[in-house]
Formats: C-alpha cells, structure tokens, sequence
C-alpha cells in the first residue's frame, strides 16, 4: 500500500476529460477522500462538481513563453 502525505498540494487536468467525466470524478473524489490536499492546481477548467480548494490555471495561458 502506498502511503501519501495528506494536507499537501496537488495537480490535475481536465484537457481530455470531457468524454470520461465520470472516470475522472471517481478518481478525484477517491483522491481527496485519500490525500486531503490542502490546494489543487487544476489545469483546465475544473468541473462544477469538483470540491476542494481549486486553483484554476488557464492551460493555454500558462503555456505562453516571455522572450
């Protein structure tokens, strides 16, 4: 059994999760129920029922480069 450390920060991604919301969800909620992350970074726009303390990141935005 692999142990977490919960009330730490984590990262997820809704691109591509469209089609397999309910997939997603199952496993997003077993993660909070396991980790109980302090923050999650979500890249993409998180879906309505996502619970937590989210930090949306635009995906897009975040990919631009300063030159």
């Amino acid at each position: 059994m692999t142990i977490f450390n919960s009330r730490t920060i984590v990262a997820v991604g809704t691109i591509g999760c469209k089609r397999s919301k309910l997939a997603f969800m199952r496993g997003y909620n077993e993660m909070l129920k396991r980790i109980e992350p302090e923050k999650v970074i979500c890249f993409g726009t998180p879906f309505e029922e996502m619970q937590g303390n989210i930090i949306n990141v635009d995906y897009r935005e975040s990919r631009k480069v300063v030159r």
